[in-house]
Order: structure tokens, then C-alpha cells, then sequence
């Protein structure tokens, strides 16, 4: 797949497994995509481009994106993080990355660049927890957890606060709950 890396996962949360269905990746533009809510500093939103699922992003003071998202798509979890800083960052190069959540062990992944308009956008790469390798233990890991660091050649590259991920786990998981129940009911509204 272009523009994700897998991370491989040891078991499969019940819950994340009844909201996730099948397919590519193809993420929208934040600005594109319709706000459900905010919790704290976060945004969860809805990305047409992947069947109408849930993401939450925020944004640091020196301009590091975090977005977590559910792929209804895809069958998966994805992370998409950038820097303004991060010039170097190749489209479509695979870079071998760690992260870890709080004091937990590190998530091995490979990484590739990513932009939301190929090749010329911001820089990016992007991540993707599939759910046949179970995504549970990353999930509540992320809303656990109060930070997570990011690795590139036994290198921290990022290590971003993680305020209010309980609430904005939660939040999201409700976001995409309630848009399902739309496609089931069409005459409800958001």
C-alpha cells in the first residue's frame, strides 16, 4: 500500500473490530474533512475519502501534527504524523521507525512519505495498525498513556504530549458509532 507502514499487533479489541470493514488507504485534508467535536486541544472529525471514518487530530505549539484515525476502509488504525521541520522527508520513501507509548516497549514500523496532495504537500509519513494483527493493545495504549515518542535511527525525533487521549479515544469511538448508525438510518442527521 502507498503512503502507510503496518505495524504488526498482538490481539483484537471486540469493539474496534465491530466499527472496521476493508480496503485502501486514501486520507482527506483535515481542512476538507467535516468536524464531529473537540475534547481539550483535539479535533475529531469524519473522512469521506476513507467510507466515512473517525479521526482525531491535533496540532503543537511548533507545529507537529497527530492524527489518529479509524479506517473503516482498510480494517485499521492509521497515524499520520509531520513537521514543518521535517523537509527531508522523501514522498513515497520507506523509513524504518519506533514508537513508544509512555514508559511501554516501542512499536517497530517502517514508515513511508506522505503528503495529502502528492508529492508537493507538507511533509509526512504515515502509519497503519491493521486489524488482523490486532489493534487493541495500541489503542488503549494511546488513550493510557500520557506521551508518545517517535524514533529514527536510534534518534528521538518527536515526543509529543498526549493530553486528554482517554477522552479523545473515547470521543472517537463514539464519532464513528454514530456515523454508522447514520448509514443505517438515512433520514438522521450529524
Amino acid at each position: 500500500m502507498d503512503g502507510i507502514m503496518t505495524i504488526k499487533m498482538n490481539r483484537l479489541a471486540p469493539l474496534l473490530a465491530a466499527l472496521l470493514l476493508t480496503s485502501p488507504v486514501a486520507h482527506t485534508d483535515s481542512r476538507e474533512a467535516p468536524e464531529y467535536a473537540t475534547v481539550g486541544g483535539w479535533t475529531i472529525r469524519v473522512d469521506t475519502s476513507l467510507n466515512d471514518s473517525c479521526f482525531a487530530l491535533v496540532t503543537y505549539e511548533q507545529g507537529t501534527v497527530f492524527r489518529l484515525g479509524l479506517d473503516l476502509t482498510g480494517e485499521q488504525i492509521y497515524i499520520i504524523v509531520g513537521d514543518p521541520n521535517w523537509d527531508s522527508i522523501e514522498y513515497g520513501k520507506d523509513y524504518d521507525i519506533q514508537l513508544a507509548f509512555g514508559e511501554r516497549d516501542e512499536w517497530d514500523a517502517n514508515a513511508t512519505g506522505f503528503s495529502f496532495d502528492p508529492p508537493e504537500d507538507q511533509p509526512y509519513w504515515a502509519a497503519t495498525v491493521r486489524v488482523e494483527n490486532g489493534i487493541d493493545d495500541f489503542y488503549e495504549e494511546f488513550m493510557r498513556e500520557h506521551y508518545v515518542t517517535f524514533y529514527y535511527e536510534d534518534e528521538v525525533i518527536a515526543s509529543l504530549q498526549l493530553t486528554d487521549s482517554y477522552k479523545v479515544g473515547l470521543k472517537l469511538l463514539e464519532c464513528q458509532e454514530h456515523i454508522t448508525s447514520q448509514k443505517r438510518d438515512p433520514f438522521a442527521l450529524l
